[in-house]
């Protein structure tokens, strides 16, 4: 009966489809089974349904869990941990919660370090630190995120725009980063 109670849920997660996933029955036994496998992803799953349906708490508790078992199996200075705090943070995005997403952000920043799979949280901070007021900072953390990972300069060199583009003086240069922007082979792809 213990058996079928640890494994019942974990069957659920993985016979569904990666991009359809559903949300377990029971979210108290679904932690307890991935703890014990070490297995943060069926909890990233879990999370995936529990925010598509509205149910964002939910996603929070297995978002926290995951995180915790990426720390114990990873590490906190461990591109997993990072990432598993990036997910956190667009959370916390989604629940208006801006000062806790930073810290989510500010935090998976430091466990990734300067690679590419920093890039989404650079930018993230980027957006959250321009929405404070801080364009300098802002513009500090997109010019970070495009030196990190080439997939993210279009992004990048787009939000660097805006905060050119808010400061009159800096026009010219606003103009000349949207067209560095709007040259990225990503951008002309999507024309």
């Amino acid at each position: 009966r213990v058996l079928f109670r640890s494994v019942a849920p974990l069957a659920a997660v993985h016979a569904q489809n990666p991009s359809d996933p559903a949300l377990p029955l029971d979210i108290d036994v679904t932690i307890r089974a991935a703890n014990a496998q070490k297995n943060h992803e069926i909890l990233d799953q879990a999370a995936k349904a529990a925010a598509a349906q509205g149910k964002l708490d939910i996603a929070r508790k297995l978002l926290d869990a995951s995180v915790a078992i990426r720390e114990q199996v990873s590490g906190q200075h461990s591109v997993e941990y990072g990432l598993g705090l990036v997910k956190l943070g667009e959370l916390a995005q989604r629940q208006s919660r801006r000062e806790e997403a930073i810290s989510y952000y500010s935090r998976a920043m430091e466990a990734i370090g300067e690679r590419p799979e920093a890039a989404e949280a650079m930018l993230e901070m980027g957006v959250l630190t321009l929405a404070q007021g801080n364009p300098e900072k802002a513009f500090q953390y997109f010019q970070r995120a495009q030196s990190v990972d080439s997939a993210h300069v279009p992004a990048a060199l787009m939000w660097m725009a805006v905060v050119k583009a808010r400061q009159p003086e800096s026009a010219g240069e606003a103009d000349s980063l949207f067209q560095r922007a709007l040259a990225q082979p990503e951008m002309r792809s999507e024309e």
